[in-house]
């Protein structure tokens, strides 16, 4: 290994040799006049490893691409956490996650009256649909349009429309019109048939049914 202040892709840097070939530089830059502290590999090609007790942990991939647990380039972010095989996946999905048997995501809150969420958003919204697990309550809680649209509560009970469901399902439309609050379809081509039920203005169920 020799160290030499010459590098052709870094400036004010300190390079990495092994048997007379570049392998990586230390040095420092400056972005929009902020200094920059750089670690780079060669400019072509290589890989950045991180190891601890003489086994590998990370790397980063030549394109970027980063693996923890593993070596195989799988996703711009891939978490292994035991033996998986992974088929072709997709750029839409940078993140990845593996292992050997069960697999899943994690979202722990500090006390008990915090929430988890996973939250979905757009370039008009950062978080027009949201995923809510509430720990004060115990209530799982789905939003689309940026707002609340369905909860299970601790018991189990099912609310669509309402944040405080009383009964195993509950579907409320607070609306002054008829509402449209169920249907029932089979599209079977002999035994074509729908159930639509609604609540009108003077406050009575309405089943209606077609047949074709």
């Amino acid at each position: 290994l020799m160290l030499s202040t010459a590098c052709s892709w870094l400036s004010e840097n300190i390079k990495l040799e092994k048997d007379n070939a570049q392998i990586g530089a230390l040095g420092s830059n400056s972005a929009s006049g902020v200094p920059v502290f750089d670690i780079s590999t060669h400019p072509t090609s290589g890989i950045m490893r991180m190891l601890t007790s003489g086994s590998e942990r990370m790397r980063i991939h030549s394109d970027g691409n980063i693996s923890v647990g593993q070596t195989a380039n799988v996703s711009k972010f891939n978490i292994h956490g035991g033996s998986c095989t992974y088929g072709t996946v997709s750029s839409s999905f940078p993140l990845t996650i593996g292992n050997n048997g069960n697999s899943g995501l994690s979202i722990i809150s500090s006390g008990t009256t915090n929430a988890g969420m996973i939250v979905f958003g757009d370039s008009g919204d950062n978080d027009t649909g949201k995923i809510r697990y509430d720990h004060s309550d115990n209530s799982l809680r789905f939003s689309t349009n940026a707002s609340e649209k369905v909860r299970i509560d601790s018991s189990g009970n099912f609310g669509l429309g309402t944040t405080s469901p009383g009964y195993k399902l509950e579907v409320a439309d607070d609306t002054n019109t008829t509402v449209n609050l169920l249907r029932l379809r089979n599209s079977d081509s002999t035994y074509s048939q729908t159930w639509d039920f609604s609540l009108n203005t003077v406050k009575n169920l309405r089943p209606v049914v077609g047949k074709s």
